[in-house]
Order: structure tokens, then C-alpha cells, then sequence
């Protein structure tokens, strides 16, 4: 198929890139991804046009990130950036400046983080105007800079902003506006405030479960958060049997060996040592480890969440020396 493919023509460079972003980026697979931006490139020679040059550093960029490679990423965004401003293509500058703030939150360089996330919000209203519904995901991406930050004020409010947005244009988007429920469920966690936090997670259940099949490893996502409330609550038994849930659906749809299992299993870990359990607790923990170890996080407090647990469960078989 692909070698009856025009040489550079347009569609088989278009469908290349596709193919990179669903095996590079969807499915984890940076190495996939390369090889199909590799091949595609010899097929294109010199016959891209500024656009698809654009689009090729941004795929290479995507892929960089889902690999953790952050130099690459930030350089291939910045390419494709270069390049959509010098076509006078705001948008698509904006949804790249997107994407090179959520490379520093990864590096945990949340100045930069935020203040990309600014320019790409402003850039973007800009052009599409302050309430069209494309622009929730940009507010979402904005309030996970600010919570790194700890400003959760403007956190919520960005992600009410987005929220907001969806209800005004009457749009079906139930997927995003689970992300977004689910995220203000998570601020007021941050807060320790789980009553306000549970109707929100309650409500981000709800859009997710419109908008996917039961199955579908988002569920995960609300469902462990919702268990965090309930091990707040002292309702042991419903946290432990909702982040096992969660487990069992991030494993299903992501492979037993991802970072993406970790929430679940810091979750069985906090109950095991809740219950008494050390040695359970030590092997959710020590698993946990093994899976950070393994793929980059997305969350980089998760190593000292995870050491905490292992501390305290250390503590409790009289390791001491362990635990400290």
C-alpha cells in the first residue's frame, strides 16, 4: 500500500503522519511512531509544502513527548511553531503552544509551563473568539500548570471557564467535560477538601460513562478519585473495591506494565495500610515503582507518594531502619 503510493503527493504524506500519530502517540509506541515519520519522510522528499512541514514537526514533536525525549519535543515544536507563524496560522500556533507547555509541566518547569499556556489560551481566543467550544481543552491544559503551581483559585476558575463554555454552546462533548469535571474533583482534593470534590467526581462518572463504553480505562480516572474520597470518608472497604476497579480497567486497556497503573496502586497501597496490611501494602508500592521506574509519569510527585507508603509500611513490620 504504501509503496503505490504517489511520491510525496499530499494524501500519502497526510496518511503518514496520521499512521505515526496513531502508533507513536494512541498507543504509547514512540518507536512505531518514528519509523512511520522515517518512511513517510523518504516517500515526501523535497516536495512538502510549508503546511506539511508543520505538521510533520509537530508529529515528530507529539511522539517525542509520549517517549519522555523532551529536548526533541521541545525542538520539533518549536520548528513547527516557526513555521505556522511565518504562514500567519494562529491557530495552529496556539494549539502548538499548547502542546510546548504541557512538555515544561512534564520537566516539572511549571513557570514556563504556565506562561505557555497563557500565550496559547490568548492566541487562541484571539482568533476563535473567548467562548467557542473548541477552547475547553485549552483551559484544562491552563488550570494543570496553575495547580502545579498551587494556584488552585485560578486553576478552578480556568476549568469552570471550560465547563462553562460546553454548557453555553449546548455541544455533546461528554468526553471533555468528564476531563474537566474530573480535574475539579482532583483541585478540591489537592485541598483536602473532599466534600466539595465528590460532586464533581460523581459528575465527571457520569459524563464519562455518556461518552464511553464501561469498559473504557477513562473510567479509571473519577473512579480512583472517587475512592480517595471514600478512604478520606474511613469507608474502607468502598475505596479498596474502587481502586481495584480502576486497576483492573487501566490494565485491560493499557497493559499490565504502565505508568498510567500507578494512581490505582497507590490507592491499594494507602488501604493496605490503612487495614493493618503492610505486606500488601509493600507489594502495590513496590509494583508501583517498578512501573515509574519503567515509563515516565505524568505526575512527578508520584515517586514520593509511593516512598511514603513504602516508609510507612516499613514502620509497621519494625523495619525501621527501611522506613527511614
Amino acid at each position: 500500500e504504501i509503496s503505490a503510493c504517489l511520491v510525496g503527493s499530499e494524501m500519502c504524506i497526510r496518511d503518514r503522519v496520521l499512521f505515526a500519530h496513531l502508533e507513536g502517540v494512541k498507543r504509547s509506541d514512540a518507536e512505531a511512531g518514528d519509523a512511520a515519520l522515517e518512511l513517510a519522510e523518504a516517500l515526501a522528499g523535497d516536495n512538502m509544502t510549508s503546511r506539511q512541514r508543520a505538521a510533520w514537526a509537530r508529529a515528530r514533536g507529539d511522539i517525542a513527548l509520549t517517549a519522555a525525549r523532551y529536548g526533541d519535543a521541545k525542538a520539533a515544536y518549536a520548528e513547527a511553531l516557526t513555521i505556522q507563524r511565518e504562514r500567519g496560522d494562529a491557530e495552529a500556533s496556539g494549539w502548538i503552544l499548547q502542546s510546548l507547555s504541557m512538555v515544561h509541566l512534564r520537566e516539572g518547569e511549571y513557570e514556563d509551563a504556565a506562561a505557555r499556556s497563557e500565550e496559547a489560551v490568548q492566541t487562541l481566543q484571539a482568533v476563535l473568539g473567548d467562548d467557542h467550544p473548541s477552547l475547553p481543552p485549552a483551559f484544562n491544559s491552563l488550570a494543570l500548570t496553575h495547580e502545579r503551581l498551587a494556584q488552585y483559585p485560578q486553576a478552578i476558575a480556568a476549568l469552570e471557564r471550560g465547563l462553562k463554555i460546553l454548557e453555553s454552546s449546548r455541544s455533546a462533548a461528554h468526553f471533555t467535560k468528564g476531563v474537566l469535571a474530573q480535574n475539579l474533583g482532583g483541585m478540591w482534593i489537592q485541598q483536602r477538601d473532599f466534600v466539595a470534590a465528590k460532586p464533581w467526581l460523581e459528575r465527571a462518572m457520569t459524563s464519562f460513562e455518556q461518552a464511553v463504553e464501561a469498559d473504557n480505562p477513562a473510567l479509571a480516572g473519577p473512579l480512583g478519585m472517587l475512592s480517595d474520597v471514600a478512604l478520606a470518608e474511613g469507608n474502607l472497604a468502598t475505596a479498596r473495591a474502587g481502586f481495584e476497579r480502576s486497576l483492573r480497567l487501566r490494565e485491560d486497556g493499557m497493559g499490565p506494565r504502565s505508568g498510567n497503573l500507578v494512581p490505582s496502586l497507590i490507592g491499594l497501597a494507602k488501604v493496605a495500610n490503612a487495614q493493618g496490611d503492610a505486606e500488601a501494602a509493600l507489594q502495590h508500592a513496590h509494583r508501583a515503582l517498578h512501573d515509574l521506574d519503567a515509563e515516565a509519569t505524568l505526575d512527578p510527585e508520584d515517586h514520593g507518594v509511593v516512598l511514603h507508603q513504602q516508609a510507612m509500611a516499613f514502620a509497621s513490620l519494625g523495619r525501621n531502619d527501611e522506613a527511614a
